[in-house]
């Protein structure tokens, strides 16, 4: 649901301004997990309800964004090194996928939360969008 209203607005939302939205929210949302205090043995519980609450709409922001990322990606670099920009974008893209989930379990072993890990991935994500240009309504670079 999330990539067909994106695709509806796609043409009048701004990638840099959505980009940080997205992101930021998403280190909100895994700030708040962090601080709650989940039960294994309740399933029913205010805080394992709210966890999961959370996490559904970490996966809708993360849709919802990853369609924009995409056309972004194409508008960020010049013709003559777009397919090169998009490889490496897409190679660490997957790299990252992959190793977060070794680094993740690798922090579920050791006291350090590792929510601290997304947190810390959200903040790296917000600094770095900063840094990147606006090309909403704005032609492509040959």
């Amino acid at each position: 649901m999330a990539v067909s209203i994106v695709f509806i607005f796609i043409k009048n939302l701004p990638r840099k301004l959505t980009g940080f939205i997205c992101i930021s929210a998403a280190g909100i949302f895994f700030t708040l997990i962090f601080f709650l205090k989940i039960n294994p043995n309740c399933p029913y519980c205010t805080e394992n309800i709210v966890s999961i609450s959370i996490f559904f709409v970490l996966r809708i922001i993360t849709t919802f964004y990853y369609p924009i990322l995409n056309v972004y990606n194409v508008e960020v670099f010049p013709l003559r090194a777009r397919s090169s920009g998009l490889g490496i974008s897409h190679t660490f893209g997957a790299a990252g996928e992959i190793s977060c989930q070794y680094i993740l379990l690798f922090l579920k072993h050791t006291p350090i939360n590792p929510i601290w890990a997304l947190i810390l991935v959200s903040i790296f994500g917000v600094l770095s969008i900063c840094l990147l240009p606006e090309t909403l309504n704005k032609p492509l670079e040959d």
